[in-house]
């Protein structure tokens, strides 16, 4: 299976373009260093971010947008999931904000006999979004094998159905944006493509 694939979104300089907006926008800034993992805005925090927005419509269209996932890594911390089988749609188009070339995202198998566990409502990274938006299963490193590792170097397809964990080897927060979409964007992706 594979699990990430570049994608050409059209603007090489698009990362350095929305971490200025983000560095910019009060809510966004703010969860730089949270100990917030992931937290979801509302879509209107981007859609002032034109760059965004032009290059999300080079293989979907905004309306598409489900919501947007905003991560931010602390050094150290490790947080490895399957997101929940409640999403009908399991690639997501995910782009390096800040801090992003040394980290990396493993993909992981579980180790025979080892099962994960579903963390309660309060505990869901993506529960500020409503029940509906999923959830995840959580594992620890001792039940997994990596499989698979992704440098998160420019933006990537992301297929969210293989267990997976960040990894922040740096001392600064890494921050990324995980776009999920209504619609099955590999789809329209591959049909860009042709």
């Amino acid at each position: 299976m594979k699990n990430f694939i570049p994608v050409d979104l059209g603007d090489p300089d698009l990362s350095n373009k929305i971490a200025k907006y983000i560095l910019e926008h009060p809510r966004l800034s703010a969860h730089i260093g949270s100990p917030e993992i992931a937290w979801v805005e509302p879509l209107a925090s981007y859609e002032d971010c034109k760059p965004l927005v032009d290059a999300v419509n080079r293989i979907c269209s905004w309306q598409d947008i489900f919501y947007i996932l905003y991560i931010s890594t602390d050094p150290g911390v490790e947080f490895i999931h399957r997101d929940s089988d409640q999403h009908e749609y399991f690639w997501a188009l995910n782009i390096p904000i800040l801090n992003c070339n040394d980290a990396y995202t493993s993909f992981y198998e579980p180790l025979p006999g080892e099962q994960g566990i579903v963390p309660g409502v309060k505990q869901h990274a993506e529960s500020n979004v409503g029940a509906d938006a999923g959830g995840y299963t959580l594992w620890q490193s001792h039940q997994v094998k990596e499989i698979d590792r992704m440098y998160l170097t420019q933006p990537m397809l992301f297929n969210m159905a293989t267990i997976h964990g960040i990894h922040n080897p740096t001392n600064q927060p890494r921050v990324s944006i995980s776009i999920r979409m209504n619609c099955d964007i590999m789809k329209k992706y591959n049909l860009m493509q042709k």
